[in-house]
């Protein structure tokens, strides 16, 4: 399940686009559960499973205020690229993904117009396999 916390203080890199719009808000990307293998068990007389180490991440989003440039550069994004999320502490994560989608802009109850962007977890640096990573305290 991916955690949603206020944006205040975070940046967003995705690929060679640097989003100028502080986010409101930032989905940190998470898997709901880990899945369960049964490939090393040979049980006959039981259904069993064991905890696997293969995840299954969910799409995230962030949220952010319109701003017309950075708006075009999320609708002209493609293919698996590096988004990293730089934390107020300065703590990264990066995970490989893509724009899944880019909502219809929207005013909030403030009046002031956002929109959101929804990313798929690809985990491919090109064709090389790349788990998300965090580095920070």
């Amino acid at each position: 399940m991916s955690v949603i916390v206020e944006g205040h203080g975070f940046s967003i890199v995705h690929g060679a686009v640097s989003i100028t719009q502080e986010p409101i808000s930032v989905g940190i990307p998470g898997f709901a559960k880990e899945e369960i293998t049964q490939t090393t068990q040979a049980n006959t007389g039981g259904h069993t499973a064991r905890a696997a180490t293969l995840r299954k991440y969910e799409p995230f989003s962030h949220t952010f205020p319109y701003d017309p440039a950075d708006y075009t550069d999320w609708q002209g994004s493609s293919g698996s690229l590096a988004h990293v999320i730089t934390f107020p502490d300065a703590s990264t994560l990066t995970v490989y993904a893509e724009v899944q989608s880019v909502s219809e802009i929207k005013q909030e109850t403030d009046g002031r117009p956002t929109y959101d962007v929804t990313f798929l977890v690809t985990n491919l640096d090109d064709t090389t396999e790349t788990e998300p990573s965090y580095s920070g305290s």
